[in-house]
C-alpha cells in the first residue's frame, strides 16, 4: 500500500493502525505500507517514526540499498528508509512534491504483485485486501502461500521478476489489470449521499474513478504505462484513461472506500462539488492539467 503525505502528521499514527488492522485478514508479510512525504521538512515522516515507536528498527536506507528500484520513468533517487518489528512492514520514502510523483516514489520501493495507492484521509473496508486480491486474480485472493499480496515483502530475486513482468498478460487474459473501490462521504447529510451516488454512477459509465477511490493496480501494468502522469492534478483520471487505452480491464468493487468530508466542509459542498465537475469537464475538453492547477490554487485561495 502506497500512501503519499503532506502534513499529515497528525493522522498518519491512526492511518498505519488501519492497515495494520486490515493487514492482519492476510499472512504475515502480505502487506507493506510505503508513506511517501512530499514535506521538505519530513514532518509526516518524523510522526510516523514516533508512531512506530521504540520497537522500530531501521533496516535499510537509501533507494540504492533496497536493490528494488525498477529502471525508468519511476526511479526517485530519494531516500528511502524500512522500519521492521512494528509487526508490519513501513517504508519512509521522501519524495519530490505532488501528488504523482509521491506515489511513484513509493511504487518504486513497493515489491509487492498489487499497488494499493491510498489518500491519507480515505479509509478503507474490512475484508478489503483479500477483495481486491481476488479482483484481479492474485494468489486465488486469499493471500497464501506464493504470493506477496498488496505491496507486499519478498526476497529480491522475487522483487525483480516481478518488476520485469511486461504487464501484457493480464489484458489478454481478461484478467483486470486495475481497479477501485466504490465511493462513500465521511458525512451525514442528502448532499453527501447524491454526490456519492452521481460519482459512483460515472464511475460506471466511464470506468474512470478517481483517486480518493483507492485505485490498486497489478504492478506489471502500472510499471508498463510509466506510472502516474507526471502532473500537477488529474493524473488519477489520465491513469485510467491511458488503462483503457492499453485495454486494460478494470474492475469496480461494491465495496465502499470512505473518504474525508474535509474538502466540502472546508470549502462549502455545493461550491467544491462544482468546482470538480468544472474540473473535470475542461480536462476532458482539452485544457492541460498545469492551467487547471493554477486555476484551482487560485480558487482555494480566495477561498
Amino acid at each position: 500500500m502506497v500512501v503519499p503525505v503532506l502534513h499529515e502528521g497528525h493522522r498518519i499514527a491512526e492511518l498505519a493502525g488501519h492497515v495494520c488492522a486490515l493487514a492482519a485478514e492476510l499472512p504475515p508479510g502480505a502487506v507493506e505500507l510505503v508513506v511517501a512525504d512530499g514535506a521538505p521538512e519530513g514532518d509526516t515522516l518524523a510522526a510516523l517514526k514516533l508512531a512506530l515507536g521504540e520497537k522500530a528498527s531501521l533496516a535499510a536506507t537509501g533507494l540504492a540499498a533496497t536493490g528494488l528500484a525498477p529502471a525508468g520513468p519511476l526511479v526517485s533517487g530519494e531516500a528511502v528508509k524500512e522500519f521492521s518489528g512494528t509487526g508490519l512492514p513501513v517504508h519512509a520514502v521522501a519524495a519530490p512534491r505532488g501528488r504523482a510523483r509521491q506515489m511513484n516514489a513509493g511504487a518504486a520501493v513497493a515489491r509487492g504483485e498489487v499497488l494499493l495507492f491510498l489518500h491519507a484521509d480515505t479509509r478503507l473496508p474490512d475484508g478489503a485486501f483479500p477483495a481486491v486480491l481476488r479482483a484481479l486474480g492474485v494468489g486465488g485472493g486469499t493471500g497464501g502461500s506464493g504470493i506477496s499480496g498488496i505491496a507486499g515483502s519478498g526476497r529480491a530475486g522475487e522483487v525483480k521478476a516481478r518488476h520485469a513482468d511486461d504487464g501484457v498478460s493480464p489484458a489478454v487474459s481478461g484478467i483486470p489489470g486495475a481497479g477501485a473501490f466504490t465511493l462513500s462521504i465521511d458525512a451525514p447529510g442528502t448532499w453527501f449521499r447524491v454526490v456519492e451516488a452521481l460519482a459512483n454512477l460515472r464511475n460506471r459509465l466511464t470506468r474512470t474513478p478517481y483517486g480518493d477511490q483507492a485505485q490498486f493496480f497489478r504492478a506489471g501494468v502500472f510499471r508498463a504505462m510509466g506510472g502516474y502522469p507526471d502532473l500537477p492534478l488529474m493524473e488519477d483520471v489520465e491513469i485510467m484513461r491511458r488503462l483503457r487505452r492499453a485495454d486494460h480491464r478494470l474492475t469496480l468493487l461494491d465495496l465502499r472506500a470512505v473518504t474525508s468530508a474535509r474538502r466540502w466542509r472546508d470549502e462549502g459542498a455545493v461550491r467544491c462539488t462544482l468546482r470538480n465537475v468544472c474540473l473535470r469537464l475542461l480536462y476532458a475538453l482539452g485544457v492541460p492539467a498545469q492551467i487547471l492547477a493554477r486555476w484551482y490554487r487560485a480558487r482555494k485561495g480566495a477561498s
